[in-house]
Order: C-alpha cells, then structure tokens, then sequence
C-alpha cells in the first residue's frame, strides 16, 4: 500500500475528501464484517473477507494520515495567502479609478476584457474583485519571500498599466459612458 505522504501528494482533492474516503473505507470494512458474523460464508471465504478488511482498515488509516498532511498543507496555503493578502492591500487592492481596475483585470484574465464581459462600473468592480483574488493565489503558489513576491509583481504591472489601458481604452470608454448615463 502507499504511504500517506504519496497519496496526499498523488491523489486529488482536499483534506476533506481524504476523510470522505477513509470513511468509506471504514464503512466498507463494517459492511463485510457484518456479513461475515452473518455465516453464509465457508472458511475459505471468511479468510477471504478477514484480509479484505484489513487491506480496507489499512486503506483508511493511510487516508486518515493523508487528510492530516493535506490538512497542513492547506493551513500553510491559506497562511501564505493571507500574507499576500496583506502585501497587496497597499498596492493591488488599493486601486480604485475604472482605469487602473480595467488594466489590473486586463493583467490577470484579459479573456473577460475580449468578450465585452464589462459594460457597467458594477462589472468593473465585480472583475476587479475576482482579478485580486486570482492574482492572490497566484502570487501564493510563486516561491520566495511574500513581499518581494508582490513588489515584484506590483512593478511588473506599474511598467504595463498604461499599455493596458490604452489597448482596452474601448472597454474604459463603454464603462464611462454607462457611468454618465446613470447619473
């Protein structure tokens, strides 16, 4: 059987899917119990049985020890995230002219900007938020120090912003337009 360190590694899904399935496991192994203590089944198969639920037993241990590690794994994530979170309050999340937001959103997921998505400053506001919140997990899978991280990435978009507006200015101009009109 694999140790838990590969299956938390090698097999999808979170922490909570790895005890979704030790709990089947589990289940199982209880399923075949009961149908053993039954006594339909000769030597033979009960043998049979009996090392099936220890294969199972085994298989949701190494699952239980998975959701730990995945568990951690998560928390450290989250942390990092959080960190970036923080970086980027100064910086990204300080944003606020429908400019500046169109060339963050353009930045991160400029397929929202080819689609005509935006028309109204509400979309405006709605991408930008989904933008940072992207550019949050991104910058958290990025190795090295979480400010430098985002300084980094802050001075790449400084060095891009006026391109970025200037080749959605269509899509500034449309969100202008419904700003003036609803006012």
């Amino acid at each position: 059987m694999k140790r838990a360190s590969d299956v938390a590694n090698q097999i999808a899904g979170d922490s909570a899917a790895q005890k979704r399935m030790a709990t089947a496991l589990m289940r199982a192994a209880g399923m075949v119990r009961s149908a053993i203590e039954e006594g339909v089944f000769d030597d033979k198969e009960r043998k049979a049985l009996l090392d099936a639920i220890a294969v199972l037993e085994r298989g949701a241990k190494v699952r239980r020890q998975a959701a730990s590690l995945k568990s951690k794994d998560e928390q450290a994530a989250e942390a990092r995230r959080k960190d970036i979170r923080v970086s980027m309050s100064s910086t990204f999340a300080a944003l606020s002219s429908i400019e500046e937001k169109v060339a963050l959103i353009a930045a991160v997921d400029s397929d929202r900007l080819k689609h005509a998505q935006i028309r109204t400053p509400r979309d405006v506001d709605d991408y930008f938020k989904e933008s940072l919140n992207d550019l949050e997990w991104k910058l958290a899978r990025r190795d090295g120090d979480t400010a430098e991280v985002v300084t980094e990435a802050w001075t790449k978009f400084c060095e891009a912003r006026q391109r970025l507006q200037d080749q959605h200015a269509l899509v500034i101009s449309r969100v202008r337009g419904a700003l003036s009109e609803a006012k």
